[in-house]
């Protein structure tokens, strides 16, 4: 029935939990990362372009086990997934050839309280982090997510310092817009640089996929089910109004993760304007994310699913027909 676990699907991935001395067997970048508040300057070779000046900013995984005591008297909680590591401020400085480096945790508001509490008390997309014992929290995120705005795939921003990197302060879409509400969101919002503008939504899911919140102690992960009768959707949206001009619906349901490229062309043959839409799509049942635990690296339960690079055609999209169907190729 539509949005039941298939057995088989779940058998190519593990489920147990990873200790944290097991974590030498990791990639680095999966790994604690210490930080550098006070800026250093960077070691560099060969000669820097002269246009190259300015700031770089990336966050990322910087922390994946919590200390849950202040004396140590007590194990780390160990996050077990990789979208669950908490985040890292990285900034680069370049000014005349010279590179110099800052970086800043910013959830240490979270470590505090995980250290004061004994439990790390957030939610988690992988298994509970605090002990391999211990059932999985409810399905609502706080995701880390002038000043530089940090964000994920909820709707959740952190506000830090555009300088020292520190954290200031969280908040949502809604807080800076009451329409903007939802819980959706693009995580790597594109951007238009010759207008200074970046393009976003809100949005319910629009993958054949729900969260059944049924059973809260299953982890989050384990709550994303498969609908394999329900289409998957592209919504157009002109970039400059924000208006909905089409939807188009994929009768046969497929998921995907990022996507790979999009562009609008003038059809020479039809006269019409059409989108090319490229993605790794998954027409399996199988649900990709759960491949993504710490303990699938350390001991895999089978190769990873191979995504399909598929272009999706969305023809026409100037007529503003909005129950077009697309073709995939």
């Amino acid at each position: 029935m539509a949005g039941a676990i298939n057995v088989e699907a779940k058998a190519r991935y593990n489920t147990y939990f990873v200790p944290e001395e097991d974590l030498i067997y990791l990639l680095p970048y999966l790994r604690d990362v210490p930080e550098t508040p006070e800026e250093i300057e960077c070691v560099t070779n060969g000669t820097w372009p002269p246009w190259l000046d300015g700031s770089f900013v990336r966050v990322g995984a910087g922390r994946f086990t919590v200390p849950l005591s202040e004396d140590s008297s007590k194990p780390r909680a160990v996050l077990q997934h990789f979208f669950d590591g908490l985040a890292i401020l990285h900034k680069f400085r370049m000014v005349e050839g010279r590179v110099y480096y800052r970086s800043r945790h910013t959830a240490e508001g979270l470590v505090r309280k995980a250290k004061r509490e004994g439990y790390l008390s957030t939610t988690m997309f992988g298994l509970n982090a605090n002990t391999p014992l211990k059932d999985a929290q409810d399905p609502c995120s706080a995701l880390l997510g002038a000043q530089v705005l940090v964000h994920t795939d909820f709707n959740m921003l952190q506000a830090c310092d555009a300088t020292t990197l520190e954290p200031k302060r969280m908040l949502t879409y809604a807080q800076i817009d009451p329409q903007l509400e939802g819980y959706g969101i693009c995580a790597h919002p594109p951007k238009d640089r010759k207008r200074g503008l970046t393009f976003n939504y809100l949005i319910s899911p629009d993958q054949p996929i729900h969260i059944d919140v049924s059973d809260t102690t299953r982890t989050f992960a384990d709550m994303l089910q498969f609908e394999p009768n329900t289409p998957t959707q592209f919504f157009v949206l002109d970039k400059l109004t924000g208006k909905h001009i089409a939807t188009y619906e994929q009768k046969d349901g497929f998921m995907f993760f990022h996507s790979v490229n999009a562009y609008d062309y003038l059809d020479s043959v039809t006269g019409h304007i059409n989108v090319h839409v490229d993605l790794c799509s998954y027409e399996d049942e199988y649900i990709t994310y759960h491949e993504y635990s710490l303990n699938n690296i350390v001991d895999p339960a089978g190769p990873y699913q191979n995504g399909t690079l598929t272009r999706y055609e969305l023809a026409a999209v100037n007529t503003m027909d909005l129950s077009r169907c697309i073709n995939g190729s």
